[in-house]
């Protein structure tokens, strides 16, 4: 009796990730991909509402933002994004905190400055109260993608 409840203790847990639509990786690609259509098309709703109220982004130039900084950015016009092509995308979770690390390639402007640039990114995205909520960006440029 004690090995039959041994066992159900240790199935019950893992049949609840099964009746979730979609496993956590999946969800939390998903949230990324929504965060990346939502910076190009220059909303802001995407960022008020999953990003966590002390969250921090790091640009390629080291420049630390808060969430404030990032959202009256976005809101001011000042970036305008053609494009974000992303791939190498991996996604680690440990528990109610998922890593998603990739290479992505943005094109767009700043300030009507065009640029074209490569980079190695990270988020950080934190399961709170049922939302998953980003902590963390942080971009790192890649001078010669091909290498």
């Amino acid at each position: 009796m004690k090995s039959l409840l041994m066992v159900v203790a240790i199935l019950i847990p893992s049949l609840s990730a099964f009746s979730q639509p979609g496993n956590v990786g999946d969800q939390v690609r998903a949230l990324d991909k929504q965060q990346r259509e939502g910076a190009i098309r220059g909303e802001t709703t995407f960022e008020e509402q999953y990003t966590a109220s002390d969250y921090v982004s790091i640009n390629p130039a080291g420049v630390v933002s808060t969430r404030e900084q990032v959202l009256a950015r976005m809101k001011s016009g000042d970036v305008k994004l053609d494009a974000i092509d992303v791939d190498q995308e991996e996604v680690h979770v440990y528990g109610d905190i998922a890593v998603v690390t990739g290479r992505e390639h943005v094109r767009g402007s700043f300030k009507a400055h065009v640029f074209d640039s490569w980079a190695r990114y990270s988020r950080v995205w934190n399961l709170q109260n049922g939302t998953w909520k980003l902590l963390l960006f942080q971009e790192t440029p890649i001078p010669n993608p091909g290498q």
